[in-house]
């Protein structure tokens, strides 16, 4: 479900927030994932598939999601 896998419940819990106080929830959720992808994006360029594929499943511990929810926004306006 929706980031569930890649964050803790506490931090789940204030990504739904997020998402759910937007009107256009489809696009704040692109707008999220966008964020995520951005954060790690120096991993994208430089890495080999593996090693993008295993930074993308442990996203969690390469950005901090408060940070994802501000840029989301920011993307989203």
């Amino acid at each position: 479900m929706l980031f569930a896998q890649e964050f803790e419940l506490y931090e789940i819990l204030r990504i739904w927030e997020s998402i759910f106080a937007c009107e256009d929830r489809a696009l704040y959720v692109n707008c999220f994932a966008v964020a995520l992808l951005s954060g790690i994006k120096p991993a994208i360029l430089t890495g080999t598939y593996s090693s993008v594929l295993t930074c993308i499943k442990k996203i969690r511990e390469h950005i901090n999601y408060n940070d994802s929810i501000f840029r989301a926004l920011e993307l989203y306006h």
